[in-house]
């Protein structure tokens, strides 16, 4: 069984000092923001818990599905990486996508992008979105949804050209033995999220993955765990989005990430995804299974 590891919005602490010219920006509300809450939810020890279990899981692949960082900062960018390669796993072993925060002023992805480039190039070496990664049995396919966005909003949406790579990409995987798993970071479902943060033109993805179906994406963004489905002329494709990574809050809502385990039972037909959650549990100071589920072949 090819084993991943799907984690999410890890908000790297602690947020570094920023020049009078960053915060003449969205940036000085993000600082704010930060100061007043989001420092006392996002901890490193909780991360330093997380690389641990890591390493007691051992998957066999790592994705990562954005806000790595809080004010997308060169330097949050470079502590993200160091973060990532503290995991020490080989190039092959890791997918990330970038998250809204990661674009939090316009420019800022662009200029961090080369820092992360070695996870987000497609097997051929080229740098973009859509890119795919062939993993034992299965297909990543890593999209963006990441921009940058007036101060008050969340928002992700993928553009055109984004959106027709995905099309051409996914039609060619249809006729390939492969598990297909979607990364995005912005949940794709309908949900209760206000518009301000939620995917814009997300129907326009849902109705080419109803076309061009997937087994399995997996999303962040909700700093919580969620479950739904897609419909989908073959049956319905399961979305799965882990909450994040970092947070420890007395709230009922800790850290969560999700350890995915694929294989197709006698060689042939269904896959079968099976889930388990890991959870934070404070008291204990490390993660704790939290449930499992299974979807697809029995």
């Amino acid at each position: 069984m090819f084993r991943i590891a799907h984690i999410s919005d890890l908000h790297l602490a602690p947020l570094p000092p920023l020049r009078l010219h960053e915060l003449m920006s969205k940036r000085i509300w993000g600082r704010l923001h930060w100061m007043l809450r989001r420092r006392h939810v996002h901890r490193p020890q909780v991360l330093d818990a997380l690389r641990a279990d890591l390493a007691r899981q051992q998957p066999d692949h790592l994705c990562i599905t954005g806000d790595l960082t809080n004010l997308a900062l060169p330097a949050e960018f470079d502590c993200a990486r160091d973060w990532i390669a503290g995991l020490g796993l080989s190039e092959e072993r890791l997918s990330v996508i970038p998250g809204n925060h990661d674009a939090y002023v316009p420019g800022a992805l662009t200029r961090g992008m080369p820092v992360w480039q070695r996870w987000m190039r497609d097997d051929e070496g080229r740098v973009g979105f859509p890119f795919l990664h062939r993993r034992g049995p299965v297909a990543i396919v890593g999209l963006s949804s990441a921009h940058a966005t007036p101060p008050g909003f969340a928002a992700g949406w993928l553009d055109r050209a984004q959106m027709a790579r995905l099309t051409t990409l996914l039609e060619d995987l249809q006729q390939r033995d492969a598990a297909r798993i979607l990364l995005i970071h912005h949940p794709p479902q309908e949900s209760d999220a206000p518009a301000r943060s939620a995917l814009w033109g997300r129907r326009r993805l849902q109705a080419l993955l109803h076309r061009h179906p997937v087994d399995l994406v997996l999303h962040g963004h909700a700093h919580r765990p969620l479950a739904a489905m897609l419909g989908d002329r073959n049956g319905p494709i399961p979305v799965r989005g882990a909450g994040s990574a970092s947070r420890d809050a007395a709230d009922g809502n800790p850290a969560h990430y999700q350890l995915i385990g694929i294989d197709r039972p006698g060689g042939g037909g269904k896959w079968r995804i099976e889930i388990r959650h890991r959870r934070y549990d404070r008291d204990r100071g490390g993660f704790v299974n939290a449930g499992a589920e299974s979807i697809g072949a029995p």
